[in-house]
């Protein structure tokens, strides 16, 4: 039932008599089509004044994907010698990471360009364009670890999350799995099923294949021995232990590209190893990558090569290397803007890598868009004055343009790093014929011919000279020798320049279709 009226109250001001009813159906009527005409003419003047000279709304802030680079953990230690321990600590939360969707994560080899650091990690960050770096150090005393990190917010500067462990050593694995839980809650991120798992039950086993890796990233005669007496160890010890396989396998390759051995005599021993290690773990990224690289360079299976590398990269898309070579497999087919697309990618998880920027550089080079190789190379002279391949790579784009002088002086720079390297001689060799000395070139020839260290000179560095000499049947007896030694460089042929003045030759041809190159 409706509610009577409220009283008025005395204190109340009287209320003014209503208008008569006529006018009270005239005034609303009035004033409201009066107020909506000058609130509308009000609105048209103001964008008639403001719509020309306005700018357009700012679009929103972009959401950037998460990122992260992991630094290589300092050794506490008071023996130097457990640098191995820290830096496979490193290794393994970048591995463990790398998987984990919405991540990008910098890759080793430019994690690792800030080893002796005076930058702080949000400077580092900065550089490495990423929002947050994890740092930390490792300590043995005993048979015990201390392990100390923390991650830092690049855009901020403070620590998003820092932990100490003290632990057994035999719970490095436990560890190592916390850490990389802790770091994706941080970020927000949902991590994969398993981040880190224990890959042996034999911590001793696990200590042997830690010392290989160290060794094997030295890139020297000296260090691949030790890597392969390493791993070699480790697989002693535990003869299912599938990271040691693909560690063997990586390291009797090196034996081949330091020129110790024939690629016919390196590459049979790392493919067994490497079977043996896909046939124990299938999931291991790496080992797919180098077996897409025994199927690249060895096999010539292109179909299986690209295979192998999609896979890794399906494994990990954060794995920088499998990138690579898949960019110089697709340039090796001829398919240069899935190259060139592949070798971006590389560099993105990577862009500190000099040895990164050296690849692109020559993918750059063999696809003949030489103002990209020359910055490449000038931007790994930046990061390292001294280093033999940007060198190299230099002297290559003046040979090209003809500049003679100039290419002898960079090949003598990158000479001074590597004296003995039989690429960089033959080189050398190839622009004394070019420049109207053969006679110098003929005697590099000669030496090459008879290395006195029992070093492994690929006959296609041979062929370069011949080419030059303008000697043509030698060239191809040079080019048919380096297929029988299953020569890594052949995989090349269709893009290097040096080889330009044989590809009119009917020989080239039938010899790209004996590889399968199309």
């Amino acid at each position: 039932m409706p509610q009577p009226p409220e009283p008025l109250h005395a204190t109340d001001e009287p209320a003014e008599p209503p208008p008569p009813p006529a006018l009270r159906r005239w005034l609303p009527t009035r004033w409201t089509f009066f107020a909506v005409a000058v609130a509308g003419l009000l609105v048209v003047s103001l964008w008639l004044r403001y719509s020309a000279s306005a700018p357009p709304p700012a679009p929103p802030p972009a959401v950037r994907p998460p990122s992260i680079a992991i630094l290589p953990l300092v050794n506490a230690s008071p023996d130097t010698a457990n640098e191995y321990l820290s830096d496979g600590i490193t290794e393994q939360l970048i591995g463990a990471l790398g998987p984990v969707p919405g991540l990008r994560v910098i890759a080793r080899p430019s994690a690792f360009a800030y080893d002796e650091r005076a930058l702080d990690a949000q400077a580092i960050g900065q550089r490495l364009d990423v929002g947050a770096v994890l740092e930390g150090s490792v300590r043995q005393f005993g048979d015990r670890l201390r392990v100390n990190v923390h991650l830092v917010s690049v855009p901020e500067g403070f620590d998003i999350w820092s932990e100490t462990y003290e632990r057994p050593a035999a719970d490095l694995f436990a560890v190592e799995d916390h850490i990389a839980r802790s770091v994706v809650a941080a970020l927000r991120l949902r991590p994969p099923a398993a981040l880190v798992t224990q890959p042996t039950a034999s911590f001793e086993a696990h200590t042997a294949y830690l010392q290989g890796l160290y060794h094997s990233r030295r890139f020297t005669r000296r260090g691949v021995q030790l890597a392969i007496n390493y791993f070699g160890e480790a697989i002693r010890l535990d003869s299912t232990f599938a990271g040691a396989w693909a560690g063997l396998a990586d390291a009797y390759i090196q034996r081949g590209i330091v020129e110790e051995l024939r690629p016919k005599e390196s590459m049979p021993p790392a493919k067994a190893a490497l079977e043996r290690s896909l046939a124990l773990d299938s999931t291991l990224a790496e080992a797919h990558t180098t077996l897409g690289l025994i199927r690249f360079h060895y096999d010539w299976d292109w179909t299986g090569a690209e295979a192998s590398f999609r896979r890794a990269t399906a494994l990990n898309p954060n794995l920088a290397e499998a990138h690579l070579w898949l960019a110089h497999l697709l340039l090796a087919l001829g398919r240069a803007e899935e190259s060139s697309a592949a070798g971006r990618r590389a560099l993105s998880l990577s862009p500190a890598d000099q040895r990164t920027r050296v690849q692109l550089g020559w993918q750059h080079l063999r696809a003949e868009r030489y103002d990209e190789a020359r910055e490449a190379a000038a931007n790994a002279l930046k990061q390292s004055p001294s280093a033999m391949e940007p060198h190299y790579q230099l002297a290559l784009l003046a040979e090209l343009s003809g500049d003679y002088p100039t290419a002898m002086a960079e090949l003598e720079l990158a000479l001074t790093s590597a004296p003995d390297r039989a690429e960089l001689r033959a080189s050398l060799a190839r622009v004394y014929a070019l420049a109207g000395r053969p006679e110098e070139a003929r005697r590099i020839v000669a030496e090459l011919g008879q290395p006195s260290d029992g070093r492994y000179v690929s006959p296609y560095f041979l062929a370069w000279v011949g080419a030059a000499l303008g000697d043509e049947r030698q060239a191809f007896v040079e080019l048919a020798a380096a297929a029988a030694d299953r020569s890594e460089h052949l995989v090349y042929l269709r893009v290097d320049p040096r080889l330009d003045t044989l590809r009119q030759d009917p020989r080239f041809g039938r010899l790209a279709g004996r590889i399968g190159l199309p």
